[in-house]
């Protein structure tokens, strides 16, 4: 045989040793996952609120505003706007608006 035969034999068999390692490592399990344990905490929260004077509806442009079409609803205390109507300062604000 001649010693390139040889050679080439030798890189053959290599290349045969390296695919089949490759094809092993691919064929096999991956590993398990580990399971991570979620916890959920729910915390309550004492937020202040105040009575706001809010529509029932959405209110067309125009429609006539009477006492049956507001309410007074919880706001928290800390998003209202000075411009709103609140029990605590107008608490008449649902006949005053409605011309009642």
């Amino acid at each position: 045989m001649s010693p390139m035969r040889i050679i080439m034999l030798a890189v053959a068999a290599i290349a045969a040793v390296l695919a089949a390692f490759l094809v092993r490592n691919m064929a096999s399990a991956p590993e398990p996952l580990t399971a991570t344990e979620t916890v959920e905490r729910i915390v309550e929260v004492e937020v202040s609120q105040q009575k706001v004077l809010v529509a029932m509806n959405d209110l067309r442009a125009g429609s006539l505003i009477t006492p049956d079409v507001l309410r007074w609803a919880d706001w928290p205390e800390a998003t209202i706007n000075p411009g709103y109507f609140t029990q605590e300062v107008a608490p008449d604000a649902m006949e005053t608006i409605s011309g009642g």
